[in-house]
């Protein structure tokens, strides 16, 4: 693979990084989904920039030219890093909205409880039985 090649994949990789970084601090994804990308994008930079892991893959694959064929996967594969971790940053966004309606169900049933329990009647003790 050329060098404007790894160079280029490099740089997508270092933009996901900067991404997945602000969808954790920004708390749209969860840090153990996000640790799972870092994980995931650092494999794809290794690949991508070291020729004896790509030889490596080329043998075991069977393929001959493995230059063209790694770089179109690596592609392939950052485009569908970047919709799959769109994919988990809506599960972490509907996974948090999830909590929070929770928690305000608990909060409302306990004030709900509490109003019931203070208006309850009190025996009128002036009243003829």
């Amino acid at each position: 693979m050329s060098l404007r090649s790894i160079f280029i994949i490099e740089i997508l990789c270092l933009f996901l990084i900067s991404w997945i970084i602000n969808l954790t601090r920004t708390k749209k994804l969860y840090v153990g989904f996000s640790v799972i990308w870092f994980l995931t994008v650092i494999a794809l930079m290794t690949v991508a920039a070291s020729p004896s892991v790509l030889r490596l893959i080329s043998i075991i694959l069977g393929i001959t030219i493995p230059a063209s064929l790694v770089a179109l996967m690596c592609y392939i594969f950052i485009f569908l890093l970047i919709v799959l971790i769109n994919l988990t940053k809506q599960v972490s966004i509907l996974a948090n909205d999830i909590t929070k309606i929770a928690q305000f169900i608990a909060i409302e049933g306990g004030r709900q409880e509490t109003v019931i329990w203070k208006s309850k009647p009190i025996d009128n003790p002036g009243k003829k039985q």
